[in-house]
């Protein structure tokens, strides 16, 4: 059973610490703190010319996060997706745009002929990528971590993620894209995944992504909280109240990127009149910044708690663009 409400109460001190005062209700074993590291995260081309410059970057992170006793490491979304690139990233070396990149790939035989194939035949290596490096770290350090997001490929109505693709299948294009974000227990393995359900024009036309199913959403399970996530656009709709209604912590992965847009409206702002609406406990944004080409994506992250009822900012990764790893110790206690 899950507490039946979470309050999370700010009392920002010294450094970082957040004072989180829940109504509890719960056969479930809870704990009396729960620490959370926001990765904000800033890319570039030459982070994705191997898989080990990429596991330095995320080892470094987690790594911060663990020396300061962090239960849960949150990466952004779209952190994992370029690791598709990694055996063209001579081809995306010479190139100064995402389209002129392309352009060189299909002169090329041996690339892919589109966005989404490429994607489609780089799914299960990028997973098993994912897997070596944020499970090993996942097990080493013991703690969770929520490795943002990739495009996982899985075969047209497979019930299961884990799903292998056939060559046959790909040949076919008998195959579903989505945009996943993965969860890894202290054990080393995937404890949760779930897909973007309200795709970018950019996700849709450009790359082929299918949408994922808000139906199959639930939440996920952190040390007897419940965590709600969204990905991104996700977060613009306001069925994810329902959807998530009285999660103990709302999570929101996200790549806000000038290349697709949807509007000017700040994530900072949406987040918290969604953890009012859904009477949530309080949110994370994690926020991916850098460039990929010609590709931008702009900060901040941050964490939201609620102070008698009224959202307010916690702690908030200022830079727009910019690493930095923000680390929120939350204390509550429990009421019969």
């Amino acid at each position: 059973m899950r507490p039946t409400a979470l309050r999370l109460l700010l009392q920002l001190a010294v450094c970082s610490a957040l004072t989180l005062l829940p109504a509890l209700a719960t056969a479930e074993p809870q704990r009396d703190e729960f620490t959370v590291a926001v990765a904000q995260v800033e890319i570039s081309e030459e982070l994705y010319s191997s898989a080990a410059e990429f596991g330095t970057m995320v080892r470094e992170a987690v790594e911060a996060a663990a020396e300061r006793d962090a239960d849960l490491v949150v990466f952004p979304e779209y952190l994992n997706v370029f690791l598709a690139t990694t055996p063209y990233f001579d081809i995306v070396h010479r190139s100064s745009s995402v389209e002129g990149a392309l352009r060189r790939m299909a002169g090329n035989d041996d690339v892919p002929d589109t966005p989404q194939q490429l994607f489609v035949e780089q799914g299960d290596r990028v997973r098993a990528i994912m897997d070596r490096i944020y499970g090993e770290l996942a097990r080493r350090e013991q703690l969770h971590i929520l490795a943002g997001s990739y495009f996982a490929a899985d075969p047209a109505g497979a019930q299961d993620p884990a799903a292998t693709l056939p060559e046959e299948t790909i040949a076919r294009e008998e195959v579903r894209l989505t945009n996943r974000s993965v969860l890894y227990g202290p054990d080393g393995k995937v404890i949760h995944e779930q897909d973007k359900v309200y795709l970018t024009d950019f996700e849709r036309d450009l790359i082929g992504l299918d949408a994922g199913d808000l139906t199959a959403v639930g939440p996920a399970m952190v040390e007897g909280l419940e965590i709600g996530i969204t990905i991104c656009r996700d977060l613009f709709f306001p069925v994810w109240e329902r959807v998530h209604w009285q999660r103990d912590l709302w999570v929101d992965l996200r790549a806000e990127g000038t290349q697709w847009q949807q509007g000017r409206e700040d994530f900072t702002e949406v987040l918290p009149q969604r953890i009012v609406a859904s009477d949530s406990g309080g949110g994370v944004t994690a926020a991916l910044t850098g460039t990929y080409l010609d590709l931008f994506w702009e900060g901040k992250s941050a964490v939201i708690t609620r102070d008698e009822g009224r959202p307010e900012f916690a702690a908030v990764a200022e830079s727009a663009s910019g690493a930095e790893v923000l680390v929120v110790t939350l204390q509550f206690d429990r009421e019969e």
